[in-house]
């Protein structure tokens, strides 16, 4: 036996061992390095995301400021400029050439906004005996409108009204909106009466040329008087309103400026109470009342419905005797009561759609008797109706046909028209219309062509109608 030696079978093994030793031991220090070097990374990454964060947050709130402060320096401007407006304004109003101050006293009542309306019309006819009425052009008239606030809640509006021979105040009022409780509205001075939805519309805010025949025949045109009227709107739903006036006048005056129909071109001025005897009482007076509601029924589409009434129990008139030599006096009776009904569908995008619109009128009337001084009593009914489609805008399409008895005389006239209008821009517009009328009155029929021409500049504004 050889006891000092390894076996041959042996020594390879002890060799492995001995060479594994020292890699076993550099793997385990290669795993902690790579678990420190993982460590670092993460803790570097989290402080670079911290500072990150800290710095879009100090952005964010930058910016923040910055939005502040260009909002603050707008509003500053905004005020800057609307008072350097309202300075110059005021400057070449309250001082004349001289210097002197004008302002003083007036209570911060700001200048007031004027607009200047003319109306130019072309009419050709082919009735007889016209020479003087039609195939002429005709300056209807020119309207200079002065509209602004004296105080908070109490406005006013005056309009004069210019043609060829003469110049009339048509109206001059004021409404306050803060003296009476119940959100009520006190109207005052010489206006258009609240009486239906055509007779309170100055001439050139009609859809036609013209006032129907059956409103110039049973209101004079515009029923206009001077006195109170007070207004209220309420809220009787969603979507839906209510409105009521009541007006106390001192008479009922009509005033026209019609190219055709029954005052086509005739002294428009209503009636004459120059010298009238006597002392005036309650019957003296004029009363009027409207109710409306007005219900949209969605998207564009609304309809409006209302009923006016003008009652004058005791008119005072003035007549001479069939000699001429014997002035008596009579107080008569006027009532006209009014239903109308206004459809519309309008969108609010593009101006197209379109309206329909009727009115049915009753008249009652009393009229002294020349031949004895006795009072005659006559009712009558008329209506009119009209529809006009927006094509957009700028441009429409209209018809209408309107039917009345003639109070008084008896029988009964009508007409029928078609027109087209172009709103060329906010401040001009030009309407074609064509009519023909069967006159009872004046025993004919004939045709009327009308060519008008509107042109505004400043500012204006009316009353609301419905």
């Amino acid at each position: 036996m050889n006891h000092g030696r390894i076996p041959g079978a042996v020594a390879p093994v002890l060799l492995l061992v001995a060479m594994g030793l020292p890699l076993f031991g550099q793997e385990d220090d290669l795993d902690a390095r790579l678990e420190r070097i993982s460590k670092d990374y993460q803790a570097r990454i989290a402080e670079i995301r911290s500072a990150y964060e800290a710095r879009i947050t100090g952005l964010e709130s930058e910016i923040r400021d910055l939005r502040d402060d260009v909002g603050r320096l707008a509003e500053e401007a905004h005020h800057e400029l609307e008072s350097g407006i309202d300075a110059l304004v005021h400057e070449g109003h309250d001082h004349d050439h001289h210097g002197h101050d004008h302002a003083a006293g007036r209570g911060g009542a700001r200048a007031p906004a004027i607009g200047v309306v003319g109306d130019f019309v072309f009419a050709g006819s082919t009735g007889d005996g016209g020479f003087d009425s039609y195939d002429r052009w005709i300056l209807r008239g020119v309207e200079i409108d002065f509209a602004g606030e004296v105080d908070q809640g109490l406005e006013y509006y005056v309009a004069v009204f210019f043609t060829e021979e003469e110049v009339e105040l048509e109206e001059a009022y004021g409404v306050a909106s803060d003296l009476l409780p119940l959100d009520l509205r006190l109207k005052f001075g010489r206006f258009n009466v609240d009486h239906g939805r055509t007779s309170p519309l100055h001439e050139h805010e009609l859809p036609f040329v013209d006032k129907p025949g059956v409103i110039q025949e049973f209101l004079g045109g515009t029923l206009r008087g001077t006195g109170v009227e007070l207004h209220r709107v309420t809220e009787i739903g969603r979507g839906a309103q209510l409105r009521w006036s009541l007006g106390f006048l001192n008479s009922p005056d009509g005033d026209a400026h019609a190219i055709a129909g029954p005052l086509a071109l005739e002294d428009h001025h209503g009636d004459d109470h120059e010298d009238l005897p006597g002392r005036r009482d309650l019957g003296n007076f004029a009363y009027t009342a409207r109710l409306a509601t007005r219900i949209e029924l969605g998207g564009d589409d609304l309809i409006e419905i209302g009923g006016s009434l003008l009652w004058a129990p005791e008119r005072r008139t003035l007549f001479e005797d069939l000699g001429g030599t014997t002035d008596f006096v009579r107080d008569l009776e006027k009532l006209v009561v009014s239903l109308d009904l206004t459809y519309q569908a309008i969108d609010a995008g593009d101006g197209s759609g379109f309206v329909l619109q009727g009115e049915f009128l009753f008249d009652r009337r009393e009229s002294g008797d020349p031949a004895d001084g006795g009072v005659l009593t006559d009712d009558s009914f008329g209506f009119h109706v009209w529809g006009e489609y927006h094509l957009d805008r700028e441009l429409s399409l209209g018809v209408a046909f309107d039917w009345f008895e003639v109070p008084v005389e008896g029988g009964s006239s009508w007409d029928i028209g078609a027109w087209v209008t172009w709103n060329m821009s906010a401040n001009n517009r030009l309407r074609l219309e064509a009519r023909w009328y069967d006159d009872h009155v004046v025993g004919d029929d004939f045709l009327v062509v009308m060519l008008q021409w509107t042109t505004l500049l400043g500012s204006h504004t009316h009353q609301s109608t419905w």
